[in-house]
């Protein structure tokens, strides 16, 4: 991306495709630096592409990526890409966005 020369090229990093190709998200991260400008967040076991939540499959160092956050000073989209949230009972739905959110915070927040 840097080789093209054009500050409008930015990234999307796939947590779950960074630890496919065996690098932890937050490494990454750190070598993507201020492109980085939006994040599909999801968990897999490393050799597929996976959709589930954060700390399902314990494959990805989520503290570390919550610290990498912090260090490069990202301020783009947290994109949750995971399946599953549509299936859902609608009592419930509410309630699992909002666990989802709380998740979401606790990576970001984490020390």
């Amino acid at each position: 991306v840097n080789t093209l020369g054009d500050d409008r090229m930015q990234v999307c990093l796939d947590t779950g495709h960074s630890v496919i190709c065996g690098v932890q998200p937050g490494d990454a991260m750190r070598m993507l630096g201020g492109r980085l400008k939006v994040l599909h967040v999801h968990d897999n076991n490393c050799r597929s592409d996976e959709h589930h939540p954060p700390y399902v499959c314990n494959t990805i160092d989520w503290e570390d990526f919550g610290r990498a956050l912090r260090e490069v000073g990202y301020d783009g989209t947290f994109s949750y890409e995971f399946d599953g949230i549509a299936k859902f009972r609608d009592d419930v739905f509410e309630d699992a966005c909002r666990m989802y959110v709380k998740l979401a915070k606790s990576i970001i927040e984490a020390e």
